[in-house]
């Protein structure tokens, strides 16, 4: 079983090692101090960072590309709200339309169910009584009110 947890764990190295790079600053803070044991008791672990060290090296010295002043333009421009939303904003400041036309829709549909299944009322068990009582005494029953 330990054998399999650290071969699960020089994965993960292996994996952190590809993903972030060689620095261990750069690996996931939870996990750095475990995976910088793990490093040195791994030969393999030790060889692979070393295989990395190289490339990082060569990124680093890599110059960055500069964006082309048309793509910063396009991307300002795509940033930038239209005229509509600018208007729309003055005309509803409480932020995404959305949630009000939802939170409405739920509740009309929740009522329209409501009602769809909610039986309609009918006479009370004391009309059906007092219509019985009538058919018994040949005229209206009297009702007494209980207080």
């Amino acid at each position: 079983m330990s054998e399999m947890t650290n071969n699960h764990k020089l994965d993960r190295l292996m994996r952190c090692i590809e993903a972030y790079g060689a620095d261990p600053a750069r690996w996931p803070e939870a996990e750095r101090d475990g995976l910088r044991a793990l490093l040195a008791a791994s030969p393999e672990a030790q060889r692979a960072l070393e295989a990395t060290r190289g490339l990082d090296a060569l990124l680093d010295r890599a110059a960055l590309p500069m964006p082309s002043p048309e793509l910063m333009a396009d991307v300002l421009a795509a940033a930038a709200p239209s005229r509509v939303r600018q208007w729309f904003a003055l005309l509803w400041p409480f932020g995404p339309v959305w949630q009000p036309v939802s939170a409405f829709a739920v509740v009309a549909v929740f009522g329209f169910f409501l009602g769809a299944v909610t039986p309609l009322p009918g006479p009370s068990d004391a009309d059906l009584l007092a219509g019985e009582m009538d058919g018994f005494a040949g005229g209206p029953a009297q009702t007494l009110e209980v207080l």
